[in-house]
């Protein structure tokens, strides 16, 4: 019999029957065991007139705000009902431990010890806790998971308020931009952040202040980089201020910041002095340099450094990014040396690469996309290039185009211009030129109901070409116009498929031949050709094999076509 008043009482405790006034479980009452079922069911039953009887509160000021519920109707107290407290759950806590004691205000909670209040959730192994201040005193395995940023921090011990979300903490791991749950983590942040600290104040719901302590946002559990300090303001969505800091790569420290500034945002985005690289090279010599990131507003980014090279000059790079709206990407880069010239030969390689990339869906569903380049010189690239592909690389392309593509129909507007350099020395270039071009174009489409299908390709344009030795006119035009028409024959698995095509085209200039390139002169010329082509596909054979290979079938099939 004692047994059996021992499980129910422990079955009324686990569905909350000890609930009086807020979600406050316990799960033993401190009293002698003979007791337990008779006032156990004696609190059950009765309703308490008391209003703050058992109940764990902190903004009593709020009481004054918010106005009281209206009073129960005879039904309600018929039943026994409780009304709720003024503040309703939000300003509540709920308290879990294997074993609670209370002594005034302050319980003692010994065993997987849990406290929510608000969105913070509060564990350690055990703790004492002021039910009139907030104040948490807690030792062991100490952890602090929610507020805006998703933090979670994990301790040794530590003092901690929940009204006021301030205390001390020691020995402590902390992370901001991770949700968890269970062993699982989402990021919720963009740039996730990460610290450890001997000792770790909280002076605000977001506020912390670490002392001897690390900091980083770059990938966990190993990350490469670290800031090491004495003292670390971190403003969680905001900044983290560093104090007389070491860099550290791979636990290497490899440079001191009497001060600098992190950003701890979901969209980390803060202009600002970059840190300083240098290097040494066989070419160029010492080099130093720094950047400044310019964070124009959240769509618009800049990036604008410079280096000093002890044996060439000094170089400049910049960088520009943008997004408008959805439907538009624009990204331009700027790379430029102002060069003594090499040590050994003296031969000066100033000059500028300049490269801008954009996209945008206008209305009307017209794309509109722009890759256009512009190299100074190729001794430049052959001088300052990263790569050995880049520096053999002698072509250099832009292009822009507008295009719209209505039920199976092509219309492009472009430009594009095509350089490739024959050698380092000035002026030996092939540069050709198309002026903005028209093209139209169409895919297969049937004659009615029939099997005979048509098509068309057309463009009308200008284009130019300049060398050593040739050059054209500025602008000659070409005109281009190829319809198409084809049947299409199918029986018995077999398809045949003959197909004619007619096209005429015309340049108001001509080249006349000569020994090497030739000469053009400015007489037109029309070109006119047919074209007769037929397709013959015999029926496929395809066998899937049954046995297995590598965990897979193998599947052979047999296509031929003339």
């Amino acid at each position: 019999m004692r047994e059996l008043r021992k499980s129910r009482a422990a079955e009324a405790a686990r569905y909350g029957l000890y609930q009086l006034y807020s979600p406050c479980y316990f799960r033993e009452f401190l009293m002698r065991r003979r007791n337990r079922w008779f006032i156990t069911a004696a609190l059950v039953c009765q309703l308490f007139p008391g209003g703050g009887a058992l109940t764990n509160r902190f903004l009593l000021g709020a009481q004054e705000e918010t106005p009281r519920p209206s009073a129960p109707g005879p039904a309600e107290e018929a039943k026994g009902a409780i009304p709720p407290l003024p503040g309703g759950p939000a300003n509540t806590a709920i308290i879990r431990a294997k074993t609670q004691e209370k002594a005034g205000d302050v319980y003692t909670l010994r065993g997987e010890v849990e406290i929510d209040y608000r969105n913070l959730v509060f564990r350690a192994d055990e703790a004492s806790y002021n039910d009139a201040t907030g104040e948490v005193t807690a030792r062991g395995h100490l952890a602090l998971d929610g507020g805006r940023y998703d933090e979670h921090i994990t301790a040794s011990h530590g003092e901690y308020n929940l009204e006021t979300q301030t205390g001390k903490l020691y020995d402590v791991v902390g992370t901001t931009g991770f949700r968890h749950k269970g062993t699982r983590v989402t990021l919720t942040s963009s740039a996730p952040f990460a610290f450890t600290g001997k000792m770790v104040e909280k002076t605000g719901p977001e506020r912390y202040v670490i002392h001897h302590g690390r900091v980083t946002s770059c990938e966990l559990p190993k990350p490469k980089w670290t800031f090491a300090a004495s003292r670390i303001v971190l403003d969680v969505g905001q900044t983290a201020k560093i104090y007389n800091s070491l860099f550290d790569i791979k636990s290497i420290p490899v440079f001191y910041f009497p001060y600098t500034r992190h950003p701890v945002e979901k969209l980390p985005r803060e202009s600002g002095f970059l840190t300083p690289s240098f290097g040494s090279s066989s070419r160029k010599g010492f080099i130093v340099g720094d950047a400044f990131y310019w964070a124009i507003n959240r769509s618009m980014d800049a990036l604008i450094g410079a280096e000093l090279w002890s044996s060439r000059g000094w170089a400049q790079h910049g960088q520009f990014r943008a997004i408008p709206n959805d439907r538009t990407y624009l990204q331009a880069n700027y790379f430029g040396v102002i060069d003594r010239g090499d040590p050994h030969n003296r031969i000066n390689q100033t000059g500028q690469d300049v490269h801008f990339v954009a996209s945008s869906m206008f209305p009307h569903d017209v794309r509109a996309v722009a890759s256009l380049e512009y190299l100074s010189s190729y001794i430049f690239r052959q001088g300052f290039s990263e790569t050995f592909a880049q520096a053999i690389n002698s072509e250099v392309n832009s292009v822009a185009f507008l295009s719209k593509n209505p039920n199976d129909f092509f219309y492009d507007l472009q430009a594009a211009r095509y350089q490739n350099f024959q050698s380092t020395q000035p002026g030996d270039v092939i540069t050709i030129v198309h002026a903005p071009t028209l093209e139209a174009a169409s895919s297969d489409r049937s004659f009615g109901n029939s099997r005979f299908f048509w098509n068309y390709e057309a463009n009308a344009g200008g284009l130019s070409r300049s060398e050593p030795g040739f050059h054209t006119s500025a602008l000659v035009g070409r005109f281009d116009l190829q319809p198409q028409a084809s049947y299409s024959l199918v029986a018995g698995g077999w398809t045949f498929r003959p197909e004619i095509a007619l096209r005429d085209t015309f340049y108001t200039q001509q080249l006349t031949p000569a020994a090497v390139i030739g000469s053009p002169i400015t007489n037109a010329i029309n070109r006119r050709s047919f074209d007769a082509s037929f397709e013959l596909r015999p029926p496929a054979a395809a066998r899937i094999f049954a046995r297995r290979r590598f965990h897979y079938r193998l599947k052979h099939s047999f296509e031929p076509r003339a």
